[in-house]
């Protein structure tokens, strides 16, 4: 017999003794329905699902498994509709490499997109700490699949990546679609709710603790972490939370006030008459993903964002921070530098101010009669250019026409709101080491996922921020041996900066980022 092929017998064989133990013991599940355990002695790169096999790719010291469907593709009648459970395949589904991306303007081909990924530690002898990571991208952006999760799994953590609908397709709001559980407009939500439910029934096959989950991620992801923990259902399958530059305490519309906002969406895509008619027009295959997105490209942001009241996110998150143990922060620049620009009329591009009186007229459009004393409150001679000295401003506080910004002061009441809230310890952070991107809004995720691109003392921090995470992750602590001291915020001295440099502690961050010179306005969140 082809020694392969006995060696894959044996451990069948293996894994089969293992499982019949498991369930005589009376731990392996019950009623023999539930996924497999991890089996120490099957092929690590092995696990078993409650919809199939999968084999992933062993790498020197961590195994990943890509592109696992975590509910069925909503396509056709399941468009606009909460996921439904994938059905399960047969064989071995080959979890090499990430599944396609949710619909957006760089990818518009398939809606067949709602995978996830999974890494753990090559050995892993009982059952690790969970991170499920939501990604980034304003709603509208962005999937699981280009994330590598290996160098936090290193650090003895299961990391696991999801895709989500976005922008129309995760959150339009109308009458046409709505359930008997008031949903419409929460779909991406409730694929992150979808998600958190694959791990509970399945991440002890690759070696995870489903008691023992945080939730978190980046900007819209942080954001969709709020909105999951004001859930009841879901509120209930993670105990911690990682909220990274993206504030809980935004004020979120109410499914009924996006049906007045989005009631022109379906017109736009050439669905009129009844409701019945139009949700028919929206489902059917005719409607193309790239019709959707064209449409989606003329809207403002804003429309596509999540709401609350119904029953996927029953009420406003700022009521709620502080009722997890959190580890939440920010980037020391939200804006990108050298990128402060306006749209429409004012034109695009940086725009660079040379002098007083066109920097105070620059900062008029966006703030109105409070130009002056932000001039007054950041002299333009206290920078190297007028695009920096309108980048810090936009970084403390953006005052954008869309509303407030993820900025600085707002992301420092978050902290307030969520002291005031009390419950359980809030770990603060500012990220500042330019060194991977990481003090960028748009590279926060770099702090969790590495790209390598870190050298030298950014190299060394990068390590530090890791071990804090895994640390978090595991116990709802960040501290650890050999690392400096995090304090559990109680006042804004307890924000733990990163970098530049060595880890700050004792930096007032409210004092650094004039936040009570932007609550003097009345600009408080």
């Amino acid at each position: 017999m082809n020694t392969t092929l006995l060696h894959s017998l044996s451990g069948r064989l293996r894994l089969s003794v293992f499982l019949t133990l498991t369930a005589l013991a009376g731990c392996g599940g019950g009623d023999g329905d539930g996924p497999a355990a991890f089996a120490p002695d099957q092929s690590p790169a092995q696990a078993r699902t409650t919809t199939g096999d999968v084999r992933g790719v062993l790498a020197a010291d961590t195994v990943s498994f890509l592109g696992i469907p975590y509910a069925a593709a909503p396509t056709g009648e399941l468009r606009f509709k909460a996921p439904q459970p994938r059905a399960a395949w047969q064989g071995e589904l080959d979890a090499s490499k990430p599944g396609s991306p949710c619909p957006q303007a760089s990818q518009t081909t398939t809606e067949d997109c709602l995978f996830l990924n999974v890494w753990r530690p090559l050995k892993a002898e009982k059952p690790l700490p969970v991170f499920m990571w939501v990604h980034g991208g304003g709603f509208v952006a962005g999937n699981g699949g280009g994330l590598n999760g290996a160098t936090l799994a290193k650090a003895g953590v299961i990391v696991v990546t999801i895709n989500y609908r976005m922008g129309i397709f995760g959150y339009l709001a109308h009458p046409a679609l709505e359930s008997s559980s008031r949903d419409s407009g929460n779909y991406g939500v409730q694929d992150a709710h979808a998600a958190l439910r694959w791990i509970r029934d399945n991440i002890a096959a690759f070696g995870g603790d489903p008691a023992n989950v945080t939730m978190g991620g980046s900007s819209g992801g942080a954001m969709t972490t709020c909105l999951s923990s004001t859930n009841p259902e879901a509120g209930k399958l993670f105990n911690k939370q990682l909220i990274s530059s993206g504030p809980c305490a935004f004020q979120w519309p109410t499914i009924d006030q996006k049906y007045v906002q989005e009631a022109g969406i379906p017109q736009s895509l050439g669905c009129t008459g009844t409701n019945a008619q139009i949700a028919t027009c929206l489902r059917s295959p005719t409607l193309t993903p790239a019709q959707v997105i064209t449409a989606q490209n003329t809207l403002p942001q804003a429309v596509v964002f999540p709401s609350v009241g119904g029953t996927v996110a029953p009420v406003q998150p700022r009521q709620l921070i502080g009722k997890l143990p959190t580890l939440m922060g920010y980037a020391a620049w939200e804006l990108l530098p050298n990128d402060f620009s306006y749209a429409g009329a004012l034109g695009t591009g940086p725009l660079n101010p040379q002098d007083t009186a066109s920097y105070v007229s620059t900062l008029a459009t966006r703030y109105g009669t409070d130009a002056a004393a932000i001039a007054a409150a950041y002299p333009l001679s206290g920078f190297a250019s007028g695009n920096l000295a309108l980048n810090r401003i936009e970084a403390d506080f953006g005052r954008t026409p869309k509303g407030v910004y993820i900025a600085t002061c707002t992301n420092l009441r978050n902290f307030e709101i969520a002291k005031a809230v009390g419950g359980n310890p809030l770990f603060a952070y500012e990220a500042a080491d330019p060194g991977d991107g990481g003090n960028l809004h748009v590279t926060q995720g770099n702090l969790f996922f590495p790209t390598g691109a870190s050298t030298g003392a950014s190299l060394d921090l990068s390590r530090q921020q890791i071990q804090y995470w895994a640390n978090f992750i595991r116990s709802g602590n960040p501290n650890g041996a050999g690392l400096p001291t995090w304090s559990a915020y109680a006042q804004p001295t307890d924000v733990l900066k990163f970098g530049p440099g060595p880890v700050q502690t004792g930096v007032d961050a409210n004092a650094a980022h004039k936040c009570a010179f932007w609550n003097s306005l009345g600009l408080g969140v």
